[in-house]
This record gives structure tokens, C-alpha cells and sequence, in this order.
């Protein structure tokens, strides 16, 4: 590793936040709901992961980080962690605006979320979505 020293930026205006250290960015911002919302891109992350693996491999093992889907084993099994969180606040019956709060995002952004969750169980209402988070154990009567 170089000794590049991190750059850091600030918008007073949104209240984000980032530090970038050659190709890699990290930007946050303060969200009421959660303390701070850390949003990392895809390339980022693969460093990330890139880095933990090459100190664990150096220390000898360890847990091992893997980025590499799991064999499906429940209908929930195929979504992304934000689409099971977003999936739980829906059948909670909470609005597409009090789950962006609660997220830090654009409502529309959680009606996108609901439509893949949606499509990627084969499901074409709410009402559905519900039966099924109850028959798999996701929300308790």
C-alpha cells in the first residue's frame, strides 16, 4: 500500500460526507433514524473484501468472508439483505415513506425495492407478501 494520505469532503447543505483514498470512496451522512447511513459502491466493497481476505490469509485462517451466494434454502433466501429489511417493514404494514425514513432513502427507491422482493418471490399483492412472511416464520401473528 501506497502512503496516500485520505481525502476528505463535506456538504453542508445535504450533510454527506466522504473520504476517498484512491479508487476508493466511502460517503455517510447523518440519518436520524439509524445514527449514520454508510453508503459504499460496488468496487469499493470488492477491496474491502479483497483486504479482510488477505489478512485472514496472513493470520492463518479464520472466519472466511465470501461474497458468493449460498445455496437457497427459503423463498427469502434469493433477496438482498435491504430487500428482506424493506420486505419486514412492508409486511409490518408500514408506508413506502415511514420505511425511506427509517432508511435514509427516497420513497420511490422503496417502491422499487417492493417491486423486485415482489417479483423475485412470484408475488402480486401485498396481501400475498404477507401471507407468506407469516407461513415462513418473517412476522408473527
Amino acid at each position: 500500500m501506497g502512503s496516500e494520505r485520505p481525502q476528505s469532503s463535506s456538504d453542508t447543505k445535504s450533510g454527506e460526507s466522504s473520504v476517498t483514498t484512491g479508487s476508493i470512496q466511502i460517503s455517510y451522512e447523518a440519518c436520524p433514524a439509524v445514527g449514520l447511513a454508510v453508503h459504499i459502491s460496488g468496487q469499493t466493497l470488492r477491496v474491502i473484501l479483497n483486504i479482510v481476505r488477505t489478512i485472514s490469509d496472513r493470520r492463518g485462517g479464520g472466519p472466511s468472508v465470501s461474497d458468493e451466494k449460498s445455496t437457497k434454502t427459503t423463498a427469502f433466501d434469493g433477496l438482498s439483505p435491504r430487500e428482506r429489511q424493506v420486505l419486514k417493514f412492508v409486511v409490518e404494514g408500514r408506508t413506502s415513506k415511514e420505511i425511506a425514513a427509517i432508511v435514509c432513502v427516497k420513497p420511490s427507491t422503496i417502491d422499487t425495492y417492493r417491486s423486485r422482493v415482489m417479483t423475485k418471490l412470484e408475488i402480486n399483492d401485498v396481501p400475498s407478501l404477507v401471507r407468506l412472511a407469516i407461513r415462513h416464520g418473517l412476522i408473527k401473528l
